[in-house]
């Protein structure tokens, strides 16, 4: 198994507004949980096409109460906290971190698709039928190893099977948008408003958070892992 940063970096196109936000919002959720666990994880921010030392989009801060203004910076391959999870606002900027660093391909979703994928994930913990292959026929290749106790294994584990479910998963099931898995951004002419994407955003990171909490802690591993 191949070893994963413990890290995750929010993605969107100038890190002024959407991606500043989500980590401000998975900080915001997970410290306690984190803590409680004595898991590290590094949580950061950058954009695409950011300009290095721009400050936080205004109206974000202000519907979040962040004094701190914040400082974009530009998403770097070869940045060591920029190796873990990687989780990007828009399609687009998905499609452009593959296609300029194919090395950390199976490690770049979106935020909402992440989080579908992770609720089909812990249901299928929770009911057993992620270790169990449905046709006997299969290879052991189409259902998950065991979850491992070890909670810096258990990370690496729960990285792999997001990348193996990735397929499974076609929209998402917000009620906040038409099933896409786009937050799209409220700084474009044609884009969503500021209450929108910033409602979009700590929908998912929310989620993503509980989600994240309820696989890393799960404590019956030996009653659903099959070896």
């Amino acid at each position: 198994m191949n070893t994963v940063d413990n890290s995750i970096t929010f993605v969107c196109t100038a890190n002024m507004c959407r991606s500043p936000i989500a980590e401000f919002i998975f900080r915001r959720e997970a410290a306690g949980w984190l803590a409680e666990l004595g898991f590290a994880v590094e949580v950061i921010s950058r954009g695409t096409h950011a300009l290095p030392g721009d400050n936080r989009c205004v109206v974000a801060s202000q519907r979040f109460e962040i004094s701190d203004p914040g400082v974009s910076d530009l998403f770097r391959g070869e940045d060591p906290l920029t190796q873990g999870l990687v989780l990007t606002m828009e399609q687009m900027h998905m499609a452009h971190l593959v296609k300029s660093f194919p090395k950390l391909r199976t490690r770049i979703y979106t935020l909402p698709q992440a989080v579908e994928i992770l609720e089909k994930i812990y249901d299928g913990v929770v009911d057993g039928s992620l270790f169990v292959s449905p046709d006997p026929e299969q290879p052991v290749s189409f259902f998950a190893p065991p979850l491992p106790d070890a909670i810096d294994a258990r990370w690496n584990w729960l990285m792999n099977e997001l990348d193996a479910n990735r397929g499974l998963i076609a929209k998402t099931n917000s009620i906040l948008t038409s099933g896409d898995f786009d937050i799209g951004d409220a700084h474009v002419p044609d884009g969503p408003t500021h209450e929108l994407s910033l409602d979009l955003i700590e929908e998912n990171v929310v989620s993503l958070s509980a989600l994240l909490q309820k696989i890393l802690n799960f404590r019956t591993v030996s009653e659903l892992s099959v070896s």
